[in-house]
């Protein structure tokens, strides 16, 4: 993976609605989205070499496969795992990861 920081964003979204309304949302600004319906696209794409770092990661949390998983494969890439603050946007309340403890340098929100 590229350690240089983008304007691509993650999108990891299994609702064909919701994604459509993120992907329009973001298309009014500069910024490049990769989208995966599905966790084990995302960590694929977080772990292919030549995949492009992303600024962000938009994350559904209750995807098939799990959001903790791609958030676990976010925290395990150093060039990506530089602030990991997961929060569940319906509420702005951090989300609770007991089984997920973050590295050093990442902060819990």
């Amino acid at each position: 993976m590229s350690a240089e920081m983008t304007r691509s964003i993650l999108v990891v979204e299994d609702d064909h609605i919701d994604a459509e309304y993120i992907l329009k949302t973001l298309s009014k600004f500069d910024v490049k989205p990769e989208v995966f319906p599905r966790s084990y696209e995302a960590i694929a794409f977080l772990q292919r070499a030549d995949a492009q770092r992303p600024a962000l990661v938009l994350l559904d949390w209750k995807i098939s496969g799990g959001g903790a998983s791609v958030l676990r494969a976010v925290r395990q890439t150093p060039a990506i795992a530089t602030i990991c603050a997961p929060r569940d946007i319906t509420t702005s309340s951090p989300i609770s990861i007991q089984a997920l403890p973050c590295v050093s340098r990442c902060k819990s929100g």
